[in-house]
């Protein structure tokens, strides 16, 4: 079940219209949707593969009566690079810092919208990551399912 439910992932993000607009749009490319990650071989700044979406994370809990419920939770990351900054009187943007957010925003209404086979939501958390030029953003995906598989929560 979770690899049909990560690949749908993959493929949501892959083919959402939003997000191809807004790749398209700012870096003049298509997003990189990586499932897992090499930590040893990380995509650098100059590889031709940001934007990125990078899922690399999954969990498992059991809740509810006699664990009635599974709660999977899949960490994603919205990646991109841009050396560039905004100078202003008293202010520096840095805007790789903006454009993963918007990025990450993007990835979240995507999967929000999606048909998975129980309740999406995501957590509420999410953390930045700059390693400039390079800017990560990243969010918790969280899809409950009744444990039987049969009946998903909330559809």
């Amino acid at each position: 079940m979770i690899v049909s439910i990560l690949e749908k992932i993959r493929d949501t993000i892959a083919l959402d219209a939003a997000i191809e607009s807004f790749c398209q749009s700012n870096f003049s490319k298509s997003i990189t949707v990586f499932l897992g990650k090499d930590t040893k071989d990380l995509p650098s700044p100059d590889s031709g593969d940001y934007p990125i979406a990078l899922i690399h994370g999954v969990s498992r809990a059991f809740k509810g009566e006699k664990d009635s419920q599974i709660i999977y939770e899949v960490s994603i990351g919205a990646g991109i690079t841009s050396e560039t900054i905004t100078i202003g009187a008293k202010t520096k943007t840095y805007n790789g810092f903006l454009f993963a957010e918007n990025l990450r925003e993007l990835i979240e209404a995507s999967l929000l919208t999606a048909n998975f086979p129980g309740a999406v939501g995501v957590t509420g958390d999410s953390i930045q990551e700059q390693l400039f030029p390079v800017f990560v953003s990243f969010t918790n995906l969280e899809i409950i399912m009744r444990k039987n598989y049969q009946k998903p929560i909330g559809r």
